[in-house]
């Protein structure tokens, strides 16, 4: 793995970014829906994994239909959102987008898995 860094700005939640230390795999990172990710972060908060980002090249006149179909597969299992892709599962928390422009031939999509808030992640389990 290899450190990356991040850079967002305050409406995305910087402060929250800057605790992050965020690592990109040096090998094959495992495929997502039925492709290689183009881009495969892994991000730790006080040394556990905390978040994981992939993103995939989609073909433009596909990316709406793909999007939308892998969007409600993830959303029936778990609590989707109003608006967009995004959901909870487990304590798993996920939110999915398309790049608003596409680049030539293809669209990036982007899935996004964030843990459950580290205060809560010590909370006994219910069962």
């Amino acid at each position: 793995m290899h450190e990356v860094l991040l850079f967002r700005d305050e409406a995305r939640g910087a402060a929250a970014a800057d605790e992050l230390e965020c690592y990109a795999v040096d090998s094959k990172p495992p495929r997502f829906i039925a492709r290689a990710p183009a881009e495969y972060l892994l991000c730790f908060k006080q040394d556990r994994l905390s978040r994981i980002e992939a993103t995939v090249r989609l073909p433009a006149e596909e990316a709406v239909k793909i999007f939308a179909d892998a969007c409600g597969l993830w959303a029936k299992n778990g609590q989707p959102a109003a608006e967009g892709c995004a959901g909870s599962d487990r304590g798993i928390e996920f939110t999915g987008h398309l790049d608003s422009e596409p680049t030539g031939s293809d669209t990036a999509m982007t899935l996004q898995l964030d843990a459950a808030d580290s205060s809560a992640e010590h909370a006994p389990e219910r069962q």
